[in-house]
């Protein structure tokens, strides 16, 4: 049986979804239900580095260095003052740039930190929000890929438009061996996708598939939301979410609609990333990726 018409996600909003929530690499396979502990091993981060979970959890690096402070992010507006707390028991110096890693307000809302005429970075496909966010301050955006210098620290900003949002990029330190990826990367719950905005659930396990193969296996990966993983942590939750994808995709073949697979049991394998982002949504944005037609 066929929907006649495609209805609307099972929730308002991210910015609500997320408010209302209880908050094969290289030779490398992973079990489709991996313990969802995370691995204990020791890790910190270089000290001129942190990353702050304001803001329902969504994380914000920072980055210091030769008197200034740059973050790859900025949270949501109303929680300005908690993040700008945190940077100054870090630093005294000004934010003087922010990368965002895509435009949703979540990301972007505390763009309003920067200081001493400071410069937003993002992607071109959203340049006009990053211009709001940012109107008496400079705003610099690419298509594909940019290198920057931050006090000696490289960064590498490498587009993946389309994966989460038509705005994504992520950011590679490889000196220090960390990659930065947004909101491709929900290392505690199943994906969010901005549909509407172009992303699609085989445009993010293409993204997927590109990062494993591009980078190295002794990363340390910071998602946009969740604890930060190790590559290999990575790779485990990436052929976990192809695995609920395969089923969805199965109970489709089937001729399943959306309303009685959202209705079935064929996630409860993974009740476990039913967490920031639920099993219904996550099964929309498969069964409406796979089935346009709708």
């Amino acid at each position: 049986m066929i929907l006649s018409s495609k209805p609307a996600l099972p929730c308002i909003g991210l910015a609500v979804m997320l408010s209302i929530s209880a908050c094969g690499k290289k030779g490398i396979t992973a079990d489709p239900d991996p313990d969802p502990e995370p691995e204990t091993a020791e890790w910190q981060l270089p000290e001129y580095m942190a990353v702050f979970k304001e803001s329902l959890a969504v994380n914000i690096t920072l980055i210091t260095g030769a008197g200034k402070n740059l973050l790859v992010d900025s949270g949501w507006p109303d929680f300005t003052d908690i993040l700008m707390d945190s940077i100054r028991n870090k630093s005294d110096a000004p934010v003087t740039g922010i990368i965002n890693t895509h435009h949703h307000l979540d990301h972007i809302g505390g763009n309003g930190l920067l200081q001493n005429g400071g410069t937003i970075i993002g992607h071109e496909n959203h340049r006009d929000a990053y211009e709001r966010s940012n109107p008496n301050g400079a705003v610099t955006v690419f298509t594909d890929t940019l290198s920057l210098d931050h006090a000696g620290i490289r960064l590498e900003c490498i587009s993946k438009a389309f994966s989460h949002s038509a705005a994504d990029l992520i950011v590679y330190l490889p000196a220090e061996k960390i990659l930065i990826l947004g909101d491709l990367y929900f290392s505690s719950s199943f994906p969010f996708l901005d549909m509407d905005d172009g992303a699609s659930v085989p445009n993010l396990l293409a993204a997927w598939d590109e990062i494993i193969q591009t980078y190295p296996d002794d990363l340390h990966i910071i998602p946009g939301h969740g604890p930060v993983t190790t590559m290999h942590q990575f790779v485990v939750y990436t052929n976990t979410v192809k695995a609920t994808v395969a089923a969805v995709r199965a109970e489709m073949d089937k001729g399943r609609n959306y309303g009685e697979i959202a209705a079935s049991d064929v996630l409860d394998r993974w009740n476990y990333l039913d967490t920031i982002v639920s099993r219904t949504v996550w099964i929309y944005f498969i069964y409406y990726s796979y089935n346009s037609a709708d």
